[in-house]
């Protein structure tokens, strides 16, 4: 074993998992802020996706290679256990220095939170995983069968449950290709989930890999289907994202003593607090000779709907803020409206004209509005200020629910 390492075809292997995987998964998408947990997450699904198989191959390899060797009739003083970790400790090592290389030129960024943390660390559970679970299947099957087998089968449990349903199922297998937004952080469950599977496959690859024993084996068997059962159940709740809503703690709010109107920003878009403050304001005046007020706070996040939400990200122009202010200033649509006819949906449109007209903010929708919309707009507004309240009031009240028809300029001329 002086020489294991060198004998080891994981360490061959290293450097072009490292340059395959930063090749695939070269580039981060997020925003602001969430870039740095968006390569983290990133490095965990290319070390799952490429160098996960390629361990699992060499892990059959290995024992094919025991297997060949006829080490049991030898009558080796070492157990099984032992020979396992001696066969198998270079090739995890080689995979622990690949995941660390990837790490550090793909995340750049240290975990900021311990979902974050425990995301860092899966992939080296991962690559023990794999490893014995290669190994394991290689002592059963004959290599020209195990290592295709292990590196395919591998490969596909990783990657194939992103593409099905349902959608909970793929945040079992680390392969979370993307996470996050400013507004949303890494699910732990999801991470949780993963890790659970991860350390299921270890132990019941290890209890394999030394055993023939049929007791261990079905103890093996039933230990990883429970802890599937269980990680299922943790991740149950969960979409298509691996993620859940920031904490609004992490919002920075400042408050005018004279008007009593609070702006809460996330951290990262303080910068943009003067550009937002100065469009509300002008947003705010420009209502109120409508006798309109938009709620007093106005915030970023998941908050209460008595507040005025909007969303912006760091590097947005003085009139994309103006748009997503009067973004949030329209009605929320019905959840219903997914389950059959929405006879207001006539007027959404309209409505965002409407009311970005209202808050002196007329270009905010006037290029990605439709034709139609735009000219229904104009009748509206050219309604007098009496029939403009009666449809403002009657349209506001019919898209909030599915059952209700709108009222069109021409039912008031």
């Amino acid at each position: 074993m002086n020489h294991a390492l060198t004998k080891s075809v994981a360490a061959y292997l290293a450097l072009p998992l490292v340059a395959l995987a930063l090749f695939t998964f070269g580039s981060a998408s997020g925003g602001d802020s969430a870039i740095g947990a968006t390569r983290i997450v990133q490095a965990t699904a290319a070390i799952a996706a490429m160098t996960a198989p390629v361990l699992a191959g060499i892990g059959a390899w290995e024992a094919s290679r025991i297997r060949r060797s006829n080490l049991d009739s030898l009558g080796v003083a070492r157990t099984q256990l032992e020979v396992v970790r001696r066969s198998l400790a270079p090739t995890i090592f080689a995979g622990w220095f690949v995941t660390l290389v990837i790490q550090l030129a793909r995340a750049r960024a240290l975990p900021s939170s311990l979902p974050l943390l425990l995301e860092f660390l899966l992939p080296y559970l991962i690559v023990v995983s794999a490893t014995l679970a290669g190994f394991a299947l290689g002592q059963r099957l004959h290599g020209a069968f195990a290592i295709p087998v292990a590196v395919v089968g591998t490969w596909l449990l990783t990657v194939y449950p992103i593409a099905i349903e349902p959608l909970w199922i793929r945040h079992l297998t680390g392969y979370t290709t993307s996470c996050c937004s400013v507004e949303t952080v890494l699910s732990w469950r999801a991470v949780t989930g993963a890790a659970m599977v991860a350390l299921g496959i270890a132990v019941a690859g290890t209890l394999l890999a030394s055993t023939r024993e049929a007791l261990r084996v079905f103890a093996a068997a039933v230990g990883l289907g429970l802890v599937l059962a269980a990680a299922s159940y943790l991740v149950s709740d969960l979409g298509s994202e691996a993620t859940q809503a920031r904490p609004t703690t992490d919002l920075e709010c400042v408050q005018e003593e004279a008007s009593g109107v609070e702006l809460c920003l996330w951290p990262e878009h303080k910068q943009l607090r003067g550009m937002i403050d100065q469009a509300s304001d002008e947003i705010r005046t420009s209502l109120a000779r409508r006798q309109l007020a938009p709620p007093a706070k106005l915030t970023e996040g998941f908050t209460s709907s008595e507040a005025w939400i909007f969303g912006t990200y760091r590097d947005a122009t003085s009139s994309e803020i103006d748009t997503a202010l009067v973004v949030g200033l329209l009605p929320e649509l019905p959840p219903c409206i997914e389950l059959g006819e929405y006879p207001a949906g006539v007027v959404t449109g309209v409505m965002a004209l409407v009311v970005a007209d209202y808050a002196g903010k007329p270009e905010a929708f006037a290029l990605m509005a439709s034709e139609d919309d735009l000219i229904e707009a104009e009748r509206v507004l050219e309604l007098s200020e009496a029939k403009q309240t009666i449809w403002f009031e009657s349209n506001i009240a019919a898209i909030a629910t599915c059952d209700t028809n709108p009222v069109m300029a021409r039912d008031l001329s």
